[in-house]
């Protein structure tokens, strides 16, 4: 029988019903606070599952027993201890484990399930404290203990089915979260996935709809313990003795017990109150940095998962790939992504398709994959892609403007600031590459001639326009070819090889055989049985001459354009150029011969041998590098060494050749010539070490010891006979010069009227002011001086004009052409007239011949020296005998030195 509302509201003290009421609202609460904490932290859910089904489970019991103590106090109800524990143990076990339990399923029928069967733990529960009752009789109806179980298991169940933050529909917070859970704050909240989003990073302080379910599910858990113990109340009669005015002591214990647990309960819900309010203002920041710092961050981020979806992205990322906000959100497919990227970047679906594939052969990988992508705006950005668990976190960098500076950097390292050609580290890589590649090229090296002149004439900033003028005439010649400042004002150019067809490889091969014996089949046999090896040898030889004629043509081109004036801040300026080149055939396998070069290294030595070889012969040409070449200068080498220690060995003697007055029949003069023993070579050809001591600037030291043996042997001959000394370009361009030759007079005593200085009319025209300010010294001291080889040089009449000359010696070529050639004796008769009208005796040189002695004197021509006159000699002896006595119809030349 139910017994009725007022009946069941008249057995209940409104104190004890009131607490309790109290208690089972702070245990909901605190419940469904504990439950987000099993919800948020996997690393510690068994801990906070465990004080969930207990939590739940006291306040539970708690409530019923508070409610119980003000139950029916018109009489004197005991309690068993033992099926009280029970009670307690049944409300931990069968209300606070499935409660706690039910965080973990992630569908809503499995939280359905468990609440509904928290719901009948409450039931179950209730029914097991009631039958703790002692000292009374009590019957329970099966229908109002059935009806309170399904209410409790009904509000239960209702109250797990509630949106949570992991559901589907739950609303989410817009506030910031942890970068490797949810999207940016700019991704709408309803686009987060339920499963990626754990409940415990939704921060209260914003999750104003999640509050409102919470609040919802600790009425309906209040509904349900409330309404399990009420219901099964009403269909339960109790009778017993009315009390006598004290309390049993089960009643006190139980009391006891009660406001204990009611205590715990307060207490708990203090410190998880405070404690959630600490995690949550804690989590709240933390999720703000994070955020912040996701959305700052000079990087793009992009998480995908291993299916293939879009997890996590920031805004930079949007920038980076020129996507608007709206294209991208969570849970969009990969390939949808990457196509939306591919339109706003204008990719064709061929691009997008390796884009693709691209991104899952990084996320199949087990090790991180960086890469660089170009974008055709000009934009690079590097991308790493790291596998993680369940997918790949991808980050995104702009680097475009670390790689201009590195292009920059790069710029500078291989390029001259000045001209903009390529620099010598450039050069040596590009020939490195071309050895390691096996390709043929020609390196030709551009020494410009006068360049220091200009700089000297008009300053550095005309020498620096020069240069970029130069280098702009090399780029309209060289083509293909790679150009580079080596040095200074000297320049080099490689140039691809060509290789020759095959037709003209066989032709070629065919024709040397008929050569041989064309009257034979055996020699085209021949041909046809070339092997591999001779016919690779062929073909190489053939390109290998290609590449060289392409080569000295191009050189040829270059030195005609460097020629060319060029108008330079008003100043026109005029230079050279010098070239040398050689030619490297391609051959890795060696079959280019012995004499090619073995790399980078040898082909720049050969092609500056070459170089030097061009200055050497006259400048203004473009000389290719021959076999013999590199040994030749080996040698030069060894004669230079040899040449230093000579002077101090005493391994230079001097000779003399004697002049003849015509108009007396007199020895009147003796010249001077060095001569070197060597005491391995035997007697060097001055012709050989002469230029070499020009070069390296020993021809100062020699010329001065030449100087002073020459007077002091000549101060012991008759006092109408001279010296005659050679001075070269260098010892007159040496400040040294002037005091050399007043020490050798001072030493040796000879007057300086009998000394005469030959010089040549390339050394006069170098420094034209400082030359004549030097000779016009000189002839104060008394010195003659004579214009040597006249006539094959400059041979500018300013010369006679404008510098103290004492004679003019006409060169030899034109004395051994004079009876044959009429444009060489017009020559030496022309000479001979203005020596006579200007005052300036004329001495003929290389006569060898009495004919050439008759036309001479026929001529009016002052002196002669030569083979006729008398050989060179190291004593002068033979200066007073009969010149007639010394002619020879047939005279031999002087392998020594230069016949006069």
């Amino acid at each position: 029988m139910m017994l009725t509302f007022v009946t069941l509201i008249e057995a209940q003290a409104f104190s004890f019903v009131l607490a309790a009421a109290t208690i089972c609202a702070l245990s909901a609460w605190l419940m469904v606070h504990l439950l987000r904490r099993v919800e948020a932290a996997p690393a510690g859910r068994p801990v906070w599952l465990a004080g969930t089904a207990v939590a739940a489970g006291l306040g539970v019991w708690t409530t019923h027993f508070m409610a119980m103590l003000g139950y029916r106090t018109d009489i004197i109800l005991g309690y068993d201890p033992a099926t009280t524990l029970v009670s307690v143990l049944i409300a931990v076990l069968a209300v606070g484990l499935p409660f706690g339990l039910s965080a973990l399923p992630a569908g809503r029928v499995g939280r359905c399930v468990l609440g509904a069967a928290s719901g009948l733990g409450i039931g179950a529960m209730h029914v097991t404290g009631m039958a703790a009752l002692e000292g009374c009789t009590q019957s329970q109806s099966v229908w109002a203990n059935a009806l309170a179980g399904l209410v409790g298991a009904t509000l239960m169940a209702v109250a797990r089915l509630l949106p949570d933050r992991r559901s589907p529909d739950a609303p989410v917070p817009a506030s910031p979260v942890p970068a490797s859970q949810v999207p940016a704050s700019q991704v709408p909240a309803s686009q987060v996935p339920a499963s990626q989003v754990p409940a415990s990073q939704v921060p209260a302080s914003d999750g104003s709809g999640w509050r409102n379910s919470g609040l919802l599910a600790c009425g309906l858990i209040v509904l349900a313990v409330c309404g399990t113990h009420f219901i099964s109340l009403a269909g339960t009669v109790v009778t017993g003795q009315r009390p006598d005015g004290h309390l049993s002591d089960i009643q006190v214990a139980l009391s006891l017990l009660t406001a204990a647990g009611a205590a715990i309960l307060i207490l708990g819900a203090v410190v998880v109150l405070a404690a959630t309010r600490r995690f949550e203002a804690q989590e709240t920041a933390h999720l703000t940095v994070l955020a912040t710092a996701l959305q700052n961050m000079s990087n793009g981020i992009l998480k995908i998962s291993s299916g293939g979806i879009v997890e996590l992205y920031n805004q930079r990322l949007c920038t980076m790939l020129n996507l608007a906000p709206d294209t991208m959100r969570v849970g969009m497919r990969v390939d949808d992504f990457l196509a939306a990227t591919g339109r706003a970047n204008g990719w064709d679906a061929a691009r997008v398709a390796r884009v693709l594939e691209n991104h899952r052969l990084w996320m199949e990988r087990a090790e991180e994959t960086l890469i660089e992508h170009r974008f055709d705006d000009g934009r690079i950005l590097s991308i790493a892609c790291q596998p993680v668990a369940g997918g790949a976190v991808l980050t995104y960098d702009d680097v475009t403007r670390d790689r201009r500076a590195q292009e920059e950097i790069s710029h500078l390292a291989y390029r001259d600031p000045l001209t903009g050609l390529g620099n010598r580290r450039a050069l040596n890589e590009r020939m490195r590459a071309a050895h390691r590649d096996g390709e043929r090229v020609a390196l030709l090296l551009i020494d410009l001639d006068r360049f220091k002149a200009v700089n000297d004439t008009f300053g550095h900033t005309v020498g620096d326009q020069l240069l970029v003028a130069v280098a702009a005439r090399l780029r309209d010649c060289a083509g293909d070819g790679f150009i580079a400042r080596h040095g200074g004002d000297e320049l080099a150019i490689l140039i691809p090889g060509r290789d020759a067809d095959a037709s003209q490889d066989l032709t070629t091969s065919q024709d040397l055989t008929m050569t041989k014996d064309p009257t034979t089949s055996r020699d085209l046999t021949t041909t046809q049985d070339l092997t591999t090896t001779q016919a690779v040898t062929t073909a190489n030889t053939l390109a290998t001459a290609n590449t060289l004629a392409t080569a000295k043509t191009l050189a040829d081109r270059i030195v005609r354009a460097i020629e060319r004036p060029y108008s330079l801040d008003g100043a026109t300026v005029v230079i050279g150029c010098s070239i040398g080149l050689c030619v490297r055939a391609g051959d890795p396998k060696g079959l280019a011969g012995p004499d090619a070069p073995a790399g980078p290294d040898d082909l720049l030595q050969r092609a500056d041998i070459a170089l030097y070889e061009a200055k050497r012969r006259g400048r203004g040409q473009a000389v290719c590098y021959a076999p013999g070449m590199i040994e030749a200068l080996a040698e030069r080498g060894r004669l230079e060494a040899d040449l230093r220690g000579a002077l101090v060995r005493q391994q230079f003697h001097l000779v003399y050749q004697p002049i003849l007055s015509l108009a007396s029949d007199r020895i009147v003069s003796f010249e001077a010539l060095i001569r070197w023993n060597h005491p391995h070579r035997g007697l060097v050809s001055p012709a050989d070490f002469i230029p070499l001591t020009e070069e390296n600037g020993l021809i100062v030291p020699i010329g001065r010891w030449v100087l002073e043996q020459a007077c002091r042997d000549a101060v012991g001959w008759p006092p109408e006979q001279h010296l005659a000394v050679n001075v070269s370009a260098v010892q007159l361009r040496s400040p040294q010069l002037l005091s050399h030759v007043t020490e050798a007079l001072a030493r040796s005593g000879l007057p300086a009227n009998r000394l005469e200085l030959e010089l040549t009319e390339t050394a006069l025209v170098e420094d034209g002011p400082q030359i004549a300010h030097t000779l016009a010294a000189l002839r104060r001291l008394g010195i003659k001086i004579a214009m040597d080889d006249f006539g094959t040089g400059y041979s500018s009449l300013v010369h006679l004009r404008d510098l103290p000359l004492d004679r003019i010696k006409i060169d030899r070529s034109f004395v051994a052409a004079a009876l044959t050639d009429r444009q060489s004796l017009a020559v030496i008769r022309a000479v001979t007239q203005m020596g006579r009208d200007m005052g300036i005796p004329t001495l003929a040189e290389g006569v060898e011949t009495a004919e050439q002695l008759a036309l001479l004197r026929t001529l009016g021509c002052d002196a002669v020296q030569g083979y006729l006159i008398g050989r060179p000699a190291r004593t002068s002896s033979n200066s007073a005998s009969n010149p007639a006595s010394n002619t020879s119809s047939n005279p031999a030349p002087d392998p020594l030195g230069r016949a006069a």
